[in-house]
């Protein structure tokens, strides 16, 4: 079984769950695998900082951090489509990383 990561508070998610997490300004939505959304008292740098072990999670802009698992990709890797969701930016200076990131994930 998956290890249990805390998310702020007393709540701990499986990173399999989450599809990704936004920032709110001081805040994070945790976006869930069955379409539920959470609001907790952690910034995103926290968050990544404690998902640092997740090799496919993946932040590709300032604003969220996405479970490699649940996206497609446009060709330009400029763009990710969070399935039946969100269009997320990838910086360019993240480009690069993000294709370092999948080659290590396959």
């Amino acid at each position: 079984m998956e290890n249990v990561i805390s998310i702020g508070g007393r709540k701990k998610v499986s990173p399999s769950e989450v599809v990704y997490f936004e920032a709110d300004v001081n805040y994070t939505r945790v976006h869930f695998e069955n379409g539920e959304k959470l609001l907790v008292s952690t910034n995103l740098k926290v968050i990544e900082e404690r998902f640092a072990e997740c090799k496919y999670f993946f932040r590709p802009n300032r604003s969220f951090f996405i479970n490699l698992h649940y996206v497609e990709f446009e060709a330009s890797y400029s763009i990710l489509r969070i399935k039946d969701q969100e269009s997320v930016l990838v910086s360019r200076r993240k480009k690069p990383l993000l294709i370092n990131a999948l080659d290590k994930i396959n």
